[in-house]
């Protein structure tokens, strides 16, 4: 009875090893994309025609997939030129990360994530009528997301596309009216008040908005285009 005893015990610890050992090499193996999901991402971006000073935010989700336990970003953009940045990134089963909108352009943002699903293997039939349950050991692999493109639109007031409105601007906004220079970065936006016209009426309309003594839905451009 004792040997019959310490030969379950081998066993069991010999089952137990040869599970370690696999859940070490399905940690070890290289990153696996899409294997056993249809890969299919569901992605949006709100608002859809951010301007710079938004908060925008993804939501990244991939279908038939669990929760993602890591979710890393990249940004492409001009580095001495940034467009948004990075603010929050929340995990979850659809994981919702905000951007700042900080100056107008054009980023292209991917991101990879890594998810677990457990794996059950099925019992092996043994003569013992109670079999013994299934182990499970977490699988892992990794998803990256399509490229997602953000056009960030510059603020009205912004002629000069350094993402602020100031006196510069208002500078700006009376040489293009008075002809002495003939285009502007964002000619658009010199148009504060949204009449058709850039002229001093606008410039004035800036100097006060820089000066604080407008409220900060004051300014009124027409649609926002990039260039």
């Amino acid at each position: 009875m004792l040997n019959i005893t310490r030969s379950r015990v081998l066993i069991a610890v010999a089952f137990a090893a040869l599970l370690l050992l696999a859940y070490g090499l399905v940690r070890a193996v290289g990153p696996t994309y899409g294997s056993d999901v249809d890969g299919t991402w569901g992605i949006s971006v709100t608002p859809g025609e951010p301007i710079v000073g938004d908060m925008i935010e993804v939501r990244a989700r991939a279908r038939g997939t669990q929760s993602p336990t890591m979710l890393s970003w990249q940004i492409e953009q001009d580095a001495d030129h940034p467009v948004v940045e990075l603010i929050d990134n929340t995990f979850g089963y659809e994981p919702i990360v905000t951007f700042e909108a900080v100056g107008p352009g054009i980023a292209t943002i991917s991101g990879t994530a890594f998810f677990e699903k457990p794996i059950c293997p099925p019992p092996t039939p043994t003569p013992n009528p109670t079999p013994l349950p299934p182990y499970c050991f977490p699988y892992g692999f990794y998803l990256t997301t399509p490229d997602i493109v953000i056009e960030v639109a510059p603020s009205c007031g912004d002629t000069n596309s350094d993402a602020l409105v100031n006196s510069l601007d208002a500078a700006w906004i009376l040489q293009y009216a008075a002809g002495m220079i003939q285009t502007l970065v964002f000619p658009a936006n010199a148009d504060v008040n949204d009449d058709g016209a850039a002229d001093s009426v606008d410039a004035a309309i800036v100097l006060q908005f820089h000066a604080a003594l407008l409220p900060p839905d004051a300014l009124r451009c027409p649609p926002p285009m990039i260039p």
